[in-house]
């Protein structure tokens, strides 16, 4: 787990109010590292049916994955393999079969142990997919301000 270690030290554990944030920019310090080695392919599919977009990944083992930020909570599935996921609640292991829910404003850093098949379940009416991510993905300079809301919305 030494990949890990640089995000969820001491210091984001022990923080409160500022976590998640403190969590996404060590997080993106190690995606900015990460982007200095060879990019993994990682072929996608798009699925929809009526009211609703599935983005299916594979995710060849060994590899190590960072995904964006969303903007809403949606399904997760991951219907093969094995991974490590570090989020800014700490670290878990998820190996198939299982389906979870992923909050808002969820970064998560992956050491995938096995090949993995995990798809995402989206709302939406239309099959662009640029409207899609549009609508689905926080762009990572407005990610800040995203965080530092949905905090603000906790406290409320």
């Amino acid at each position: 787990m030494d990949l890990f270690s640089s995000l969820t030290g001491s210091d984001v554990a022990q923080s409160t109010q500022n976590e998640p944030l403190d969590y996404f920019k060590k997080a993106l310090e190690l995606q900015k590292h990460l982007l200095e080695f060879e990019q993994v392919d990682i072929p996608v599919e798009h699925h929809f049916a009526p009211g609703n977009y599935a983005r299916e990944c594979f995710l060849p083992a060994g590899s190590v994955v960072i995904g964006k930020v969303h903007r809403h909570a949606h399904v997760n599935v991951i219907s093969k393999g094995k991974v490590t996921v570090a989020t800014s609640e700490g670290i878990r292991d998820y190996e198939a079969p299982i389906t979870f829910i992923s909050e808002p404003g969820t970064k998560r850093a992956l050491i995938v142990h096995e090949d993995t098949v995990w798809t995402t379940v989206h709302p939406t009416d239309t099959q662009d997919l640029a409207l899609i991510e549009s609508d689905v993905i926080v762009p990572e300079s407005e990610v800040e301000a995203f965080i530092l809301s949905l905090n603000q919305e906790k406290i409320a």
